[in-house]
């Protein structure tokens, strides 16, 4: 199965849905080695983009106006894999939240057309700022729950 980009997933997956808040997938027989059980790092990190593809489409793209020469590519990628996931485990995405990974990705705006660095108006920097806001009081209150605090 091809797990490269968000398109493939949701074509080649039934089990995938796009909720407004994220994805919510099975994982695969498919995306692993015969006779394994777990999913690797490197799907892991495939399915990370597909979420961020996901956030793109839904987040960015639509405050993109007319402007459709706006891409991003990854700078920077760090990964810490909390918990390994098995075949027929439900990942979910949740307000850019993996349940599987504490995941950091450094995009840089790009021009779609020439490859060149451009930077995003302020309407863009201020509803990325509003996102990491939310995902950040989101990411809290989880840890707040986890930590039977906040039942």
């Amino acid at each position: 199965m091809d797990i490269t980009s968000l398109a493939n997933l949701l074509r080649e997956n039934t089990n995938v849905l796009r909720l407004s808040d994220g994805l919510r997938l099975v994982s695969e027989a498919a995306w692993v080695v015969s006779g394994e059980t777990k999913l690797s790092y490197t799907t892991l990190i495939r399915l990370v983009e597909c979420c961020r593809e996901h956030h793109w489409e839904k987040d960015i793209r639509p405050q993109l106006n007319d402007n459709n020469n706006i891409d991003a590519t990854c700078k920077d990628v760090q990964a810490r894999f909390i918990q390994p996931v098995k075949v027929g485990q439900i990942i979910l995405d949740n307000k850019r939240l993996i349940q599987f990974a504490e995941v950091e990705l450094v995009m840089v705006f790009i021009d779609a057309k020439d490859g060149n660095v451009v930077y995003p108006s302020a309407h863009i920097i201020s509803r990325l700022q509003q996102l990491c806001q939310q995902t950040s009081k989101h990411r809290d209150n989880i840890s707040l729950h986890k930590d039977g605090q906040n039942e």
